[in-house]
């Protein structure tokens, strides 16, 4: 049978799409905060509290109903009314701490970035969508590939791609960034293409590291992306940055990821190591959501991309604005 090509893919996709409760191991207030968003994105109307109420007790996810905060308090109440009425209570506030941290999003992100409205208890999709409110739908997407795993591959590929446009934007003119994960930029297998990287900054390769590599290795994991900012005299003393782009709800697994890319070369200065996530862990607050899974690196998360864009002059390059397009116009939920 030959292979769907991307609108097949992408119909297929959306014939029968389910938004799955978030696979988490605990509450992360975020990630269900994307659950939210999601289901708002694919209703024709506004979703409520007690609609994801409903829908999370519906699955029975522990997460929401059972929690240490819990047992705290059938341990202190012993009489049944009042064990029940404190158990509704602290469920209640759950939820409500989920659109709380909706509107802080509506409140840290430009109007034209965040594409929901959100009031106390409802939230809903907003008309006439700007490019950058569309680009945070797709950034929403990349953010839950386990509803998306029909279309995960281009979701991937083009968070990459849309990765180093923001490393670009970031970074003075004269920084060079360079792909080298699924849109390298260089070609023949991971020995030749770290050889390459390696001439190209004007740095050694560690020999003994790199004959580990098997020669029908192809994409060498655990950096995506390279950027340096040369000097005139060419000493490698310089501005170097190793990039990893992590969809999965796992990407605090994959800050080291890079750490061992490093081994492959002789730097003449440590680089700078940067983890790019579609999440939104950023907040009004002064820590990251989960900042206690942030290593020392420099994150950009999905509203530090979002910042990086002016005019956005590339979204004909990134197949998957076609799933953005299609969730706006279908509305569909199932």
């Amino acid at each position: 049978m030959p292979a769907m090509n991307f609108n097949e893919k992408l119909e297929k996709q959306f014939q029968n799409l389910t938004i799955e409760f978030p696979e988490v191991p605990k509450y992360i207030g975020h990630v269900y905060a994307d659950y939210v968003e999601l289901n708002a994105l694919f209703l024709k109307e506004e979703i409520t509290v007690a609609d994801i109420s409903d829908k999370l007790q519906d699955v029975r996810d522990s997460n929401i109903l059972e929690t240490e905060e819990l047992d705290a308090i059938e341990e202190e109440l012993t009489e049944i009314a009042s064990l029940e009425a404190e158990r509704n209570d602290v469920i209640a506030e759950r939820f409500y701490s989920i659109f709380d941290i909706c509107k802080d999003r509506q409140s840290l992100y430009e109007s034209d970035e965040y594409p929901f409205i959100v009031s106390e208890n409802q939230i809903k999709l907003k008309e006439n969508l700007s490019d950058k409110q569309k680009m945070y739908i797709l950034l929403l997407l990349c953010s839950n590939l386990n509803c998306f795993k029909i279309i995960k591959h281009e979701l991937t590929v083009d968070f990459e791609l849309l990765s180093h446009y923001a490393l670009t934007s970031y970074l003075p003119s004269k920084a060079i960034v360079k792909s080298f994960g699924k849109n390298s930029d260089y070609t023949g297998n991971a020995i030749n293409k770290i050889r390459t990287l390696a001439k190209e900054i004007g740095i050694s390769v560690n020999e003994n590291k790199i004959s580990c590599i098997s020669p029908h290795n192809v994409e060498e994991r655990g950096c995506d992306l390279v950027a340096w900012i040369p000097f005139s005299d060419k000493i490698p003393n310089m501005f170097v940055a190793l990039s990893q782009c992590a969809c999965g709800k796992d990407w605090d697994k994959k800050q080291s990821d890079t750490e061992l890319f490093k081994g492959y070369f002789y730097f003449g200065k440590s680089p700078l190591h940067i983890m790019f996530i579609p999440c939104a862990i950023s907040n009004t607050g002064d820590k990251f959501h989960q900042h206690d899974r942030v290593l020392d690196h420099l994150f950009f998360d999905r509203k530090r991309i979002l910042e990086q864009f002016g005019k956005i002059d590339f979204f004909a390059k990134l197949k998957s604005i076609s799933a953005v397009e299609k969730s706006i116009s279908d509305r569909i939920l199932v």
